[in-house]
């Protein structure tokens, strides 16, 4: 399956689409690149795939499409998920326009160990040690993202 997500005039990836294998070709009719500037990526899901991914998914870079053209630029997960504010004394929040694409949120130490399990679009470590903690937010597609969290009084 190919998932496509579509970041509108600079804005948080949403899913857009979900197209299986055999289809070779999508049009997105609903855009309107008078107004709109878009950009899109596709993450693709390789089920039972030999090469070394952490969770057998693959993206591709961001195509973005303005006044007609089309171009290519490398991915960021910052126009996917945002987490602010950054640094924080405590208390931070996941900005996406859809959190409910989201399977589980993980929070590591420095030292890389699992502290926390969120079920939340809001984190709240302020009882915590100051320092940079991690964030892993794993999507129902399999797709990961990782964000560093910078906490300090």
């Amino acid at each position: 399956s190919y998932y496509l997500y579509r970041s509108i005039n600079g804005g948080i990836f949403d899913l857009l689409v979900t197209l299986p294998a055999s289809q070779l070709s999508f049009n997105d009719v609903t855009a309107n690149v008078t107004t709109n500037q878009y950009l899109y990526f596709v993450s693709i899901v390789v089920p039972n795939c030999d090469f070394t991914k952490s969770n057998n998914n693959v993206r591709s870079n961001i195509k973005y499409l303005t006044d007609g053209g089309v171009g290519i630029q490398d991915i960021s997960d910052n126009q996917l998920v945002q987490v602010s504010p950054n640094p924080s004394t405590g208390i931070f929040e996941i900005k996406m326009n859809n959190f409910d694409e989201i399977d589980l949120v993980k929070l590591f130490d420095s030292k890389g160990q699992d502290i926390q399990v969120l079920n939340s679009n809001v984190i709240d470590i302020e009882a915590f040690a100051d320092g940079v903690y991690f964030l892993e937010l794993t999507f129902k597609n399999g797709f990961k993202i990782q964000k560093k969290l910078v906490k300090n009084n």
